[in-house]
């Protein structure tokens, strides 16, 4: 199996795997519905979760339609990415961690976080690599905010992994 400049696995079907690949297509009840409804049924598959990341920078949750076959794979591997919440309220430390072990790719797709208002205040001194912000963060949940700035300063202050963020983001306060 071979990867992608960005690290997904590459789509190219080797031709010893046509024939399964093109029956799929055809036989498959889900791969026959229009792609407008097989989109939905990914997002309700696939979203609207909080994803608590622990200490070993994983989750209890296994995703495993993704791996299910190359045309699945295309049309939702950074789906659960843009769809859920990657909650690292237990420690921010779990960040770092957990983004050195994504893709590129995966870590682009990333729309939401949650984290505790303890280490805005107080970002980690632990350097943060360039591949491991999050370029596209749209929203940053923010837990327990007893004292914490509104606006632009909380983006100021958010930790160096936010440097690269989005203008828009948006700091929801829990």
């Amino acid at each position: 199996m071979t990867q992608r400049r960005e690290g997904l696995v590459s789509l190219d079907i080797p031709e010893h795997l046509l024939p399964i690949a093109q029956k799929n297509s055809t036989n498959s009840p889900l791969l026959r519905l229009p792609a407008e409804l097989r989109n939905k049924i990914y997002r309700y598959a696939l979203g609207d979760m909080r994803i608590v990341i622990g200490s070993t920078g994983k989750s209890d949750i296994t995703i495993g339609l993704p791996g299910t076959c190359r045309q699945i794979y295309a049309e939702t591997g950074t789906m659960v990415y843009q769809l859920n919440v990657f909650d690292f309220v237990l420690r921010i430390d779990y960040l770092r961690d957990w983004a050195e072990h994504r893709l590129r790719s995966q870590l682009e797709a990333v729309r939401a976080i949650k984290v505790n208002d303890w280490y805005i205040m107080y970002p980690s001194k632990k350097r943060v690599p360039k591949h491991c912000t999050l370029p596209n963060l749209e929203r940053l949940y923010v837990a327990n905010p007893k004292s914490f700035p509104l606006g632009s300063m909380a983006v100021r202050i958010a930790g160096p992994w936010l440097s690269d963020c989005n203008e828009n983001l948006k700091v929801i306060m829990e």
